[in-house]
């Protein structure tokens, strides 16, 4: 009977070691968890965000508390961290969830990358608040590109790509090794809008930049 019950205890022991080669192990199987897309990366960057800039849905919906009528009482934020160059390429997306035109200006919202973080009660892509140098965006009124002062050339914004509005999901991404910046509209592509020879700094950041109240994104 000692012999029997030996025999059935090591037989056992052997199965439950061959079973647990099958399943992972409670202590010794680790699981790695998977990294956030690339928009996951950026966040609003609360030090710079403009006076009467609204945010919910733990920052990721922006908008404004500032009507002005039929024009724009234009306002800003910037995305954290810095892109720094030679970084990957990096990206943010946006759903427009709201969109009224403002007929007095061409511009309603735009979208892209800045040189400096200084002008969230402002009109982040004017040169003024770039060291002289306009921002590099993509205008939603009209689907240009901003031309102010910058590699564009010229004065005016330039012919790029579709306008957009109300329901649309634009992705701005940034090659930081190739220096250039691409946007699409609802996946998309709209082509190149700019590239290396625009951005000569190492330190850039993503930026949006809203007319009014009647404006709002949700940010990835």
């Amino acid at each position: 009977m000692r012999y029997l019950f030996s025999l059935l205890f090591v037989t056992l022991f052997f199965n439950l070691d061959t079973y647990s080669q099958i399943l992972p192990s409670r202590f010794g199987v680790h699981t790695k968890k998977s990294s956030g897309g690339a928009g996951g990366e950026f966040s609003v960057d609360l030090s710079t965000i403009g006076n009467g800039i609204v945010l919910s849905n733990n920052n990721k919906t922006i908008t404004s508390n500032l009507s002005s009528g039929s024009s724009c009482n234009w306002r800003s934020v910037y995305l954290s961290p810095p892109l720094s160059v030679n970084t990957g390429v990096k990206s943010y997306t946006v759903t427009i969830d709201s969109y009224q035109d403002a007929g007095s200006n061409g511009f309603d919202m735009v979208l892209g990358v800045v040189i400096s973080n200084s002008g969230g009660d402002s009109f982040a892509f004017i040169p003024s608040k770039n060291g002289g140098i306009g921002g590099f965006g993509y205008v939603a009124q009209t689907g240009q590109k901003y031309g102010y002062s910058n590699c564009v050339g010229g004065n005016s914004n330039q012919d790029y790509g579709a306008s957009y509005g109300q329901g649309d999901v634009i992705k701005v991404e940034f090659d930081t090794d190739n220096k250039t910046l691409t946007f699409y509209k609802n996946n998309v592509s709209q082509g190149i809008a700019y590239t290396s020879g625009c951005f000569s700094g190492t330190t850039f950041h993503f930026a949006i930049t809203i007319c009014n109240t009647n404006f709002t994104v949700t940010k990835d």
